[in-house]
Parts: C-alpha cells; sequence; structure tokens
C-alpha cells in the first residue's frame, strides 16, 4: 500500500519548498513571461547566435543580477515571504563551427542570511545549429521562464528555486511557427535508494494565423507540460505520479515600429491527473481554467539621452474548475500550497501586473508589482520587485 502521505502532487513539501525557496542556488527576480511581455524577454537567457563569424573564437559571457522581492499573500492557497540578495554566472563560451558550439561556467548566488548563504552550480551545454530553422540544446537548457509559459502553468516565483534546467531541447523559429520543446530531468534514480525520478516533458509552439497591413497580428500559442515522479527501481513505498498542463489561446496584437504593443489574450488552461488508477490523491483529477487578459506595453515611455524607458501593463480575470498544476502558481489554483486539508474547486481572481524598465548602455533596472484580488475571500495578494542586471561578452580570441 503506498504511503498516501508521500504522495503529494507537488514535487516538494511546503515547508522544504519554503527552505529551498531562501537557499538554493536559482535565484533572480524578472518580471512574468506568463503571458508575453518584451521588458521580460529582455532578461531571458538570449539564445547564442551561432554563425561563421563567430566560429572557432572563444568568448567570456558574464551574467550579474541583484535583486529584492516581497511578496504579501494572505489568501489561503500560498505564503508570502521576502528574499534578497544577488546572483553572478560567468560562463566560456567556445564556437567549434559555424554550426555549434559549447558553452561552460557557473552559477553563484548568494541570499542575504544571518549565515550568508552562499550556492554555486556548474553550467554546461552544447548548441548545435541542425539547419536554418532548428536548434538543438544539450546539458543546460534555455529553461524556466524563457519557455514563455502562463503563470498558471509556470510559476513566475519558480525563477527563485527552480532556474537551472538540464536536459535536452529543440527550437525552432519561421516565418510563421516558433515552438520550444524540452526535456528537463530534474532528479536521477540510483537503483534500489530511497529516492525518485522526476523530469518534466514540455513544448511550447505559437502559429501566426494572419497578419494584415496595419501590424495586426492574429497568434495561436499552444502549449504542453507533463510532469512526473516514480521509478522502477526505488526503494520508496509510495506512489506514482504523472500529471497533464495544457493551454490554448488565441491573441490580437496589435504592434508599433517600436516593439510596442497592445494585445488581448482568452488563454484556457486544462488539467489532468494521468496517475495509475490506484494511485490518482489529488483532491481534483481533472480541472482547466480562463485567464482573458488586456496587455499594453509602451518602448517609449519616456524618452532619454542614450537609454529605453519601457512600461507593461496587464489586467486580467482567472476563472478556475478544479484546477491545478505541479510547476504554476498556487494564486490560480483550487488547492493550497501549505494545507492539504484545503480545496475551493471554483476561484475566481482579479490580476494586474505592472513592471517599468530603464536601459542604458547594457544596464537594466526592473521595478515591478503584481496584484491578485480573490472576491470569494473579500482579499488582495501582492509583490513587489526589484532587479539590477547587467549582461556582458568578451571576445577572448
Amino acid at each position: 500500500m503506498p504511503n498516501i502521505s508521500k504522495c503529494t502532487y507537488y514535487f516538494m513539501s511546503p515547508q522544504k519548498l519554503h527552505i529551498t525557496l531562501l537557499i538554493t542556488s536559482f535565484l533572480t527576480l524578472l518580471p512574468n513571461i506568463g503571458e508575453q511581455c518584451c521588458a521580460q524577454q529582455q532578461n531571458s537567457d538570449k539564445v547564442v547566435a551561432i554563425d561563421s563569424i563567430s566560429s572557432k573564437h572563444l568568448f567570456l559571457d558574464i551574467d550579474a543580477n541583484a535583486f529584492l522581492r516581497d511578496a504579501e499573500y494572505f489568501l489561503p492557497y500560498t505564503k508570502g515571504y521576502t528574499v534578497a540578495g544577488y546572483r553572478l554566472s560567468p560562463t566560456l563560451r567556445y564556437h567549434i563551427n559555424d554550426r555549434a558550439a559549447i558553452r561552460g561556467g557557473a552559477m553563484m548566488t548568494s541570499v542575504a542570511d544571518v549565515d550568508g548563504r552562499f550556492q554555486v552550480r556548474p553550467i554546461l551545454s552544447f548548441d548545435y545549429q541542425a539547419c536554418k530553422w532548428m536548434r538543438l540544446v544539450m546539458g543546460t537548457l534555455y529553461g524556466s521562464t524563457n519557455h514563455l509559459l502562463g503563470e498558471p502553468m509556470y510559476d513566475r516565483e519558480r525563477w527563485y528555486y527552480d532556474y537551472k534546467e538540464d536536459g535536452l531541447q529543440i527550437l525552432t523559429k519561421t516565418v510563421h511557427w516558433e515552438s520550444d520543446t524540452w526535456l528537463n530531468w530534474e532528479q536521477f534514480l540510483e537503483p534500489w535508494t530511497a529516492e525518485q525520478e522526476r523530469f518534466t516533458l514540455g513544448t511550447r509552439h505559437e502559429f501566426q494565423l494572419l497578419k494584415t497591413r496595419n501590424s495586426n497580428y492574429l497568434m495561436l500559442p499552444l502549449s504542453f507540460v507533463g510532469s512526473h515522479r516514480g521509478g522502477q527501481f526505488s526503494s520508496l513505498d509510495t506512489c506514482i505520479e504523472t500529471l497533464f498542463n495544457e493551454s490554448l489561446a488565441l491573441r490580437w496584437e496589435t504592434r508599433c515600429l517600436d516593439g510596442s504593443f497592445i494585445a488581448i489574450e482568452a488563454p484556457f488552461y486544462f488539467y489532468q491527473n494521468m496517475s495509475p488508477e490506484g494511485e490518482r490523491f489529488t483532491p481534483f483529477t481533472n480541472g482547466w481554467g480562463l485567464h482573458p487578459n488586456l496587455q499594453i506595453q509602451d518602448n517609449d515611455f519616456f524618452r532619454a539621452k542614450n537609454s529605453h524607458n519601457n512600461l507593461y501593463l496587464q489586467l486580467g480575470y482567472w476563472y478556475g474548475d478544479g484546477y491545478m498544476s505541479p510547476r504554476g502558481s498556487y494564486l490560480f489554483q483550487s488547492v493550497s500550497w501549505h494545507n492539504p486539508e484545503f480545496a475551493q474547486k471554483i476561484r475566481h481572481l482579479l490580476t494586474a501586473d505592472i513592471a517599468f524598465e530603464h536601459e542604458y548602455k547594457d544596464f537594466i533596472l526592473n521595478l515591478n508589482a503584481q496584484f491578485y484580488y480573490d472576491p470569494d475571500h473579500k482579499a488582495l495578494d501582492l509583490a513587489f520587485g526589484v532587479l539590477m542586471h547587467w549582461k556582458g561578452s568578451f571576445r577572448i580570441f
């Protein structure tokens, strides 16, 4: 008989997750890339350009971040916290030829704490431009919010404790189709040990259905994320768990020459527990949600010499019916992060996201805030963040 107490659908217990949140090396603060924001994409890991110009050359890349985030959460679905620190990721990148590159380095993080928490994680990846429109990546992936998943499918705060991903990735880009497919292997199972193998398989596709002469676009984003824990050689007497999430959306966007845009998006989200029949211990075995929202981005918010100043605003409404997601934000779910006895099948939420980003000669200052109002509980959750970010690249030879 499986140990039901260990069959939580989230891969970490709330207590362990809270501790990990404070000490892990994956900390950084970036604004949500949940439903596309240009400022968010600028702070993501940019895909390395591979071409004949860089062939046989060695580069030093430095990615530095200092961050502060304060989350004041009062609803019964999750807990608030405050975290401050920095992250430094120096890497060496060598272009083997005009289609392949290798990069290696380390991710170093320090969190403000009495004991001065500090941790280092290795970075190693191979990039191969298989053809003009397809890229293969093995090792450290362009992961986390680079996957451009909506917040109900991928929690923005996973940047703090689940930033680094390792495995296999396929990236494609054509005029009318762009995709990201990845396998993130989170835990290797050594035979007959008290552990479980854990991995996430995901894919995101965006199709351009229509483009008008006035720079109006009709887009069709599709996403899938499957998470699994189990293994044939584990000595743990606990359940095997497989959970699926999908999203389907329509997005109408009007773009300006400077990259500014106004967009209306209506994403549907779905959830299924695909675990074996006798091992489905989640409060709901399937569910769905809808998050229609309005997005406005102004890339010329105010003009200043040699700098760019962007403003992003998103307003939305969330309706959820038994929705769950092991990678998504608990603010959108029908279950509680810290109270396994609590569940509310129908959810209503008003959401607002605002971010201001100032960029001056590769230096970025980002200020952002998020608000979540639950009319059923008549309570407001909110979070604020500050990020300073710099990323430089230097040719060694």
